[in-house]
């Protein structure tokens, strides 16, 4: 007895010869006489040019409903060897799909069996991930029998198969994967690497298609795919799509963002890259992606076009470790090289500027040339607070390159800004004992005392001068018209300059 919900009418549309093996496709008990059923449905179809639209139509609603069992029924063998892989593909509707590979493209005997496909497609929206497995299956199986040949997923086949439905392709392909990872999730990640190898311009760097990935597959599927990537064998986006994927990746789940992250060290993307939209992170609300760059960086070397995106982030909210963490984990591993690189950025952040020169954008991470600018000096010593007020390596400041840098940053400061930074520059070392001159108090003692805030009249101006000059390449970046801290020096200390320079 044929099914109660076969569409009666539809199967009496049909010819004598075709109601007769569609009839016997679902009476067979045998697999192979069901293939054999549906072998000749189809020399019917391709052979008979009176198969009209009509006729098509009802034919590919009688199929569906014959077909619904094998159509829904898990496919992908648990072991997905050649064996088992050819086996899962020995039944009828396969049979089908089988014939659209064996003719050639300007065939045109292809049309009417692609147009039956669009037609049971309406009936059974999985026909399409179907003819993607069968596609790759097919594809395997012959790579594996003859090593020259490596043509994988014959991807002309499913173009046509969804112009045939007048879909556009890319549309098309995400609905059918969204369909097979919705009904069968191991199948879905078995596909995802032919996907993307073989429908690249539409799958590579596609938000999408990267979202059903990540939202889909478990840690074992994320781990085979990573394997794949790290074997050359699996692209899943470009390096120039990483900061907008990083972006939409945002209002994710955690663990998509997780296995995002995962995907992205995979690749070995350019840390440089990934930092191009540091500064828009929120510590409190984008925990996820700071994270993951954070582990990242540990493993990078700090240089100077690393550290200034990473020092132009805002000192707030107050509970923001991600600046803190990345400068301890450097000194920690590198010792003073991170504290030389600190010190040459601030350094090369205080120059003497003149007053009546217009000022703006300073410390906004924003330079002329649309890229990443160097931080202002008072966003370096802002950074710097918070590294001493934790306490956590305490060492940084007493390496040479940083007394200097401080000595200047002091000097180039406004009064307010030294009252603002004056722990920081409490850090600053002791002279050793001198014998002061006459002019410089009229005791004559001796005394010991932090050093006075030097101005760029004496030497540390000649200092200042000089790092700045080896640091023009790396300042080339910044505006010219972005602020500075300018050197205010009071008379007072104009005189004591001056009266110095007599004594020499």
């Amino acid at each position: 007895m044929l099914p109660t919900d076969l569409d009666k009418e539809a199967l009496q549309t049909l010819s004598k010869e075709l109601r007769l093996e569609t009839e016997n496709l679902y009476f067979e008990k045998d697999n192979e006489r069901k293939c054999e059923a549906m072998e000749k449905i189809v020399q019917l179809i391709v052979q008979d040019d009176e198969i009209y639209p009509d006729m098509l139509a009802a034919l590919g609603s009688c199929l569906a409903c014959l077909l619904k069992n094998q159509i829904e029924e898990k496919i992908l063998p648990a072991i997905p060897n050649d064996d088992a892989l050819e086996d899962s593909i020995g039944k009828p509707l396969f049979v089908m799909f089988r014939s659209l590979t064996q003719f050639p493209e300007d065939d045109s005997r292809r049309l009417q069996l692609l147009s039956l496909l669009a037609e049971m497609r309406t009936h059974q929206t999985r026909i399409g991930y179907l003819l993607l497995y069968y596609l790759q299956v097919v594809s395997l199986i012959n790579n594996n029998t003859d090593r020259k040949t490596n043509n994988g997923i014959k991807s002309h086949i499913y173009k046509d198969f969804c112009e045939t439905q007048e879909i556009e392709l890319n549309e098309c392909l995400l609905n059918d994967l969204q369909l097979c990872q919705e009904y069968d999730a191991s199948m879905f990640c078995w596909l995802i690497p032919a996907i993307y190898n073989q429908f690249s311009k539409i799958a590579v760097g596609n938000e999408d298609f990267l979202h059903l990935v990540v939202a889909t597959t478990d840690g074992l599927q994320i781990q085979e795919i990573i394997c794949l990537i790290l074997q050359g064998k699996l692209s899943m986006f470009r390096p120039d799509a990483v900061p907008s994927l990083a972006t939409s990746s945002l209002n994710w789940e955690t663990i998509e963002q997780y296995f995002f992250w995962k995907l992205v060290s995979a690749h070995a993307i350019d840390i440089k890259v990934i930092l191009s939209n540091i500064i828009k992170l929120d510590y409190n609300s984008h925990p996820e992606t700071l994270t993951s760059i954070l582990l990242m960086l540990k493993k990078e070397k700090p240089t100077l076009e690393l550290l200034k995106p990473i020092l132009c982030r805002e000192i707030k909210p107050l509970n923001d470790q991600f600046v803190i963490s990345v400068i301890s984990s450097w000194y920690l591993e590198h010792g003073e090289s991170i504290a030389n690189l600190v010190s040459q950025l601030l350094i090369s952040r205080c120059p003497v500027v003149s007053p009546t020169k217009r000022k703006r954008g300073q410390g906004q991470g924003l330079g002329s040339r649309g890229g990443v600018a160097p931080p202002s000096a008072e966003r370096i010593l802002g950074h710097m607070e918070r590294i001493r007020s934790r306490g956590t390596c305490p060492v940084l400041f007493r390496a040479e390159g940083m007394q200097k840098a401080l000595q200047i940053a002091q000097a180039a400061c406004t009064d307010t800004q030294r009252m603002l930074f004056s722990n920081l520059f409490q850090l600053l070392e002791e002279d050793e004992p001198h014998t002061p001159t006459t002019n410089r108090n009229s005791t004559g003692g001796k005394g010991r005392g932090r050093k006075a805030a030097p101005t760029f009249g004496n030497s540390n101006k000649r200092n200042a001068k000089s790092v700045i000059k080896d640091l023009s390449e790396s300042s080339e970046e910044s505006s010219e018209e972005e602020e500075v801290i300018k050197p205010r020096q009071t008379k007072k200390r104009r005189k004591i300059n001056a009266v110095a320079s007599d004594s020499d």
